[in-house]
């Protein structure tokens, strides 16, 4: 607002000095320029349209008049005047955007050569640095881009572009320990450094370990103070910062003597607590750790009022964290008897209509680290209790556990479908996902709204998106879950239409619950199968479908029906898992279905808990470090699934050719892949040469541990 006020100052007094000389050339520049920062674009078309009336070889003047017509949206009218600026006299800011407008048009040799001819005339000049850096992390060349953003940083430490930029490409230790410099130096002197935060954070997930320093420490708090962001990617970083702080191993400790210091570090510890209030742990030490302190505080309660505000602290973050794992932590059976008990007796007190007060919510607490509340057979008069009845602090974790079942029982209701379930595969997966809708998510990080082009883009950066993707389109999110992949497309795609379908109401309940609570307004959501979908009459530019053909009875079939729904030449992004990295999977799907072990969530925590005391030697360590196994709902998708189909490279190639689709590259979190295919293939650029992935991920058979991830193109 300040830097607004101080332009419209500015303005006017220019407009003062040209009312007194209309031939001031200088001054009708500068109301060009104000206006064009404005946001005035017809005005300062205007004035520079004075400036080369009043002196026709103005270079400024053309440079201005490029910046118009770039952010009116025609770049060839832009370029024209920008090359006229640098034919009258040499200006880095020409050859920039110059650069700019290459770039966008997919022209990088040109783009390349006007950045650098920018920085030739100014060293100094960050900006053309930072975005050079961009055309050599288009064409992975990594080194080089890192060694651009490094030097825009250096020229100017608040490069804030640069420094998120730079996040993309830390894969080594010595790379990150480069852009820890950077980051500390921004930190510490931007106002709002949110956004450079969100680019930390991304940054940590390649981090698995990290020995403890305070200012790291200093700064997982701040990144756990955030809102509108995944958190996520901090849980191994943060579980190994707190392993080295603490010294936490796994131990045996039968007269509970050490537990109650770990209750008082817990309650303590700013990063402690916010750890297992906000991220699902994924450390099997802490795991074990805060069973043993869970099974102490339970026992605890038959005294309430020997429980401690500190002790209630760490039983209100632990019901939190058991809340966001789905109770994933396994149950002794003297701790059933336990609660059964104290269930029987928060009962009781509400049937006598006593009102909430602060031993009935540390009781629902400690109800609440072992069971969601809407669980409880009082349950629905709790949700009836007035707001106000309860602390602040309960509230929210009130509404996690019980209010918000309620309001998706109610939104279920209202959801539409779009023809019948009858495939009896398909069915089979429906009943898992009403049980246990998947994923389980709290929160996403809110993306900065970009054309369709661009993300795009930076989804793949050798993709030359078709020209329908500049106008409204429509997509289709097929297998939507609770709606996170949708809502994050809904945020990325700036000019769409999506609609969003599922097999499970459980699941688009709750999706249509976080994008009403995201005020997210471009989608629709509607039950369908996938193989009911060749009834709609619409066609959809992109599909996107990741994760749910696998688990169809015949995937192909399903892909067949996606295919047919798509525009000519519109475009399809699939996920599918790989036969090579799945083998730890497919050893305990083979062990589950010998012992004839049943999906329910007692047989899924008691499965997890021998594999994590090293009970089944084939599965040791397997699953340590996999997020999934961590979350009830998650490791059901990962071991427990009724139908689960895998795919080889050739696989895909003979799927995608028979569908008459053309593969246009695989999907990558980050540069780590590209870096290693690169090495193992100097020279070769086709990154679409499904021969050659083969062989890479015959040496990598980790590479697609997630699941394939690609684009693909109707023909």
């Amino acid at each position: 607002m300040m830097q607004g006020n101080r332009l419209q100052e500015a303005r006017e007094l220019f407009s003062n000095i040209v009312g007194m000389n209309p031939e001031d050339v200088d001054a009708w520049y500068m109301l060009s320029t104000i206006t064009g920062k404005l946001g005035l674009i017809d005005d300062a078309e205007k004035y520079c349209r004075r400036v080369l009336a009043l002196q026709a070889e103005h270079g400024d003047a053309y440079v201005n008049l490029g910046h118009v017509y770039a952010r009116r949206g025609n770049p060839q009218v832009a370029l024209k005047y920008y090359q006229t600026a640098v034919r009258i006299k040499p200006s880095p800011v020409a050859h920039l955007n110059i650069g700019n407008i290459f770039n966008a048009l997919g022209k990088q040799d040109e783009a390349i050569a006007s950045y650098q001819q920018a920085i030739r005339l100014a060293p100094t000049y960050a900006d053309a640095h930072n975005n050079l850096g961009n055309v050599y992390l288009e064409r992975d060349n990594f080194n080089e881009a890192f060694g651009s953003y490094a030097k825009a940083l250096e020229l100017n430490p608040l490069h804030l572009a640069a420094l998120n930029n730079l996040a993309k490409l830390c894969q080594s230790p010595e790379q990150i320990a480069h852009y820890f410099g950077f980051y500390r130096q921004a930190v510490a002197r931007i106002p709002d450094p949110t956004e450079t935060r969100s680019a930390f954070i991304k940054v940590l997930a390649r981090l698995p370990s990290a020995d403890y320093e305070p200012w790291l420490d200093e700064e997982l708090q701040q990144c756990l103070l955030l809102n509108d962001v995944d958190y996520r990617p901090l849980a191994l970083v943060t579980a190994h910062l707190l392993k080295d702080k603490y010294a936490i191993q796994s131990y045996e400790d039968p007269a509970g003597e050490l537990i109650q210091d770990v209750i008082d570090s817990i309650a303590k510890d700013k990063l402690f607590s916010l750890y297992i209030e906000k991220v699902v742990n994924v450390d099997p030490d802490i795991e074990a750790l805060l069973i043993k302190v869970r099974r102490a505080l339970l026992c605890k309660a038959e005294r309430m009022t020997d429980i401690s505000h500190q002790e209630l602290r760490v039983i209100s973050v632990l019901a939190f964290q058991c809340f966001n794992n789905e109770h994933i932590f396994a149950v002794g059976s003297e701790e059933e008897t336990r609660l059964a008990n104290l269930k029987q007796l928060v009962v009781q007190r509400v049937a006598a209509n006593q009102s909430a007060d602060s031993q009935l919510e540390c009781m629902l607490f400690i109800i609440g680290m072992y069971e969601n509340l809407f669980s409880l057979a009082c349950s629905e008069r709790l949700a009836a209790y007035p707001i106000n009845y309860w602390s602040k602090g309960f509230r929210t974790y009130a509404e996690h556990s019980l209010f918000n079942f309620f309001s998706e029982q109610k939104i279920k209701a209202r959801i539409e479908s779009i023809g019948t379930i009858r495939d009896r595969t398909t069915q089979l997966v429906q009943s898992q996902y009403e049980i246990n809708p998947y994923p389980r998510w709290l929160s996403i990080t809110q993306k900065t709204q970009i054309n369709t082009r661009q993300h795009l883009k930076s989804l793949l950066p050798s993709m030359n998106p078709p020209q329908f993707v500049d106008g409204p389109i429509k997509v289709l999110v097929a297998g939507c879950g609770t709606g996170k992949h949708a809502i994050l497309a809904a945020l990325s795609y700036s000019n769409a239409e999506i609609l969003a379908v599922d097999i499970s109401k459980s699941s688009l309940a709750y999706a249509i619950r976080m994008a009403e609570k995201l005020n997210i307004r471009n989608i629709r959501f509607k039950q369908a199968d996938i193989l009911e979908l060749s009834q709609l009459d619409t066609r959809f530019h992109i599909i996107e479908c990741q994760g749910v053909l696998h688990h169809m009875e015949d995937p192909l079939k399903g892909w067949r029906v996606l295919t047919g729904l798509l525009v000519q030449d519109g475009l399809m992004s699939i996920g599918l898992y790989s036969e090579k990295a799945r083998r730890n999977v497919v050893a305990a799907r083979k062990i589950i279905e010998d012992e004839k072990i049943s999906p329910d969530e007692k047989h899924i925590r008691d499965f997890r808990a021998r594999i994590l005391r090293n009970e089944i030697p084939a599965l040791s360590n397997a699953f340590n470090n996999s997020y999934d196994f961590y979350t009830t709902s998650a490791c059901r998708d990962l071991l427990f699934h009724y139908q689960e189909h895998r795919f080889t490279v050739p696989q895909l190639d003979r799927s995608i050719n028979d569908l008459h689709l053309k593969f246009l590259g695989f999907m990558f979190n980050d540069t780590k892949v590209m870096n290693m295919w690169h090495q193992r293939f100097p020279g070769e650029q086709d990154l679409t040469n499904l021969l050659l992935w083969d062989q890479f991920e015959t040496l990598y058979p980790d590479t697609f541990a997630g699941m394939y991830k690609f684009f693909c193109q109707k023909i």
